[in-house]
């Protein structure tokens, strides 16, 4: 349970929970405080009854902003409010994305790739590309987020709607994997291409810039060198 800060952290390991685990999240399993440039890449299982599972929070009261996840989310066969990035969220998450994917049992409810459900919370200007599945008798199951009430809000996010399997939502709004990797397509919404993200165009979703370091001579991380890295690299010269 986070009630201060945490920021520019990471979490990689895999959390698992019980028949009726709740509050399950890769980097913090309940956040009133604040989280920022922080990440995680493990996998998130809960039991038949588990709820409010994310890859990097369980449930957020507080405010997440620009971070990412692209770890696994598993339910059980009851198992509610999944989400790629929150389970769910009741606070702030701004400038984030997900992509890895999210899965419930036969009679889970309430799936997003990026959140599950934003009760009376507010998420803007994120995205979210993972597969989102459930099973026979699931219902809620969506590309961003799964339900959206008590006045909640949702602007300027987007999710690809050809990764995740998804063409519905309770916010957001669904793009192809093409459009998904077009500067236009998040400019249009007002997202900040100069100071918080970054795109490869045409071969990348977009990054937090606070992530980004050139690693290798591979910059883009389409697993070739050519003349686009050469250019990505120049870019972040004149930065």
């Amino acid at each position: 349970m986070n009630t201060g800060t945490i920021s520019g952290c990471y979490a990689m390991g895999t959390i698992v929970g019980g028949v009726y685990s709740t509050q399950f999240g890769g980097l913090c399993g309940y956040n009133v405080g604040t989280i920022s440039a922080c990440y995680a890449t493990g996998t998130v299982v809960g039991g038949s009854n588990s709820n409010r599972l994310g890859s990097l929070c369980g449930l957020n009261e507080g405010s997440i902003s620009g971070c990412y996840a692209t770890g696994t989310v598993v339910g059980g066969s009851s198992s509610s409010s999944l989400g790629g990035l929150c389970g769910n969220n009741t606070g702030t998450i701004s400038s984030c994305y997900a992509t890895g994917p999210v899965v419930g049992g036969d009679n889970s409810m309430n799936l997003g790739g990026l959140c599950g459900v934003n009760y009376g919370g507010t998420i803007q200007e994120c995205y979210a590309t993972g597969t989102v599945k459930g099973g026979v008798l699931s219902n809620g199951l969506s590309g961003l987020c799964g339900k959206n009430e008590q006045g909640g809000t949702i602007s300027g996010c987007f999710w690809d709607i050809q990764t995740s399997g998804q063409t519905a939502s309770a916010g957001g709004t669904g793009k192809t994997t093409a459009e998904m990797k077009r500067q236009l397509t998040f400019t249009a919404a007002g997202w900040d291409f100069t100071n918080v993200w970054g795109i490869d165009e045409n071969r990348g979703y977009p990054y937090l810039w606070v992530f980004w370091q050139p690693a290798s001579a591979d910059l883009n991380g389409d697993e070739r060198v050519d003349l686009a890295d050469f250019a990505l690299f120049a870019e972040q010269w004149m930065r």
